[in-house]
């Protein structure tokens, strides 16, 4: 978090982990728009799936955006968020697969 320039630290606000937070992602929305002002942050999309994660307790679950659990799907990404030092947390990302640099 401290590569993240103080200006953009002061919009962060803390939330407990868990299945609640991961269960209401924010969606993307489709915009012509390229040019945003200073209080914005967002992110291309990339047409991947999104795969909130949830550790709480030592224990990692993937979930889709309708709840369900992913775990299994992408046991690489389970382990990864497992070996993390922090013990509790809740991540809202993409997953997109590349095949040779180039998406897949």
């Amino acid at each position: 978090m401290t590569a993240l320039p103080e200006e953009r630290r002061r919009l962060l606000r803390p939330a407990p982990p868990g299945a609640e937070v991961a269960a209401s992602p924010m969606l993307a929305t489709l915009s012509d728009r390229r040019e945003f002002d200073d209080g914005r942050l967002f992110e291309r999309k990339l047409d991947g799936v999104r795969l909130p994660a949830v550790r709480e307790g030592g224990t990692v679950r993937l979930l889709s955006r309708t709840g369900q659990r992913l775990d299994a799907a992408c046991r690489e990404i389970v382990a990864s968020l497992a070996a993390q030092e922090c013990p509790d947390f809740t991540v809202d990302g993409e997953v997109a697969a590349f095949s040779g640099g180039v998406w897949a």
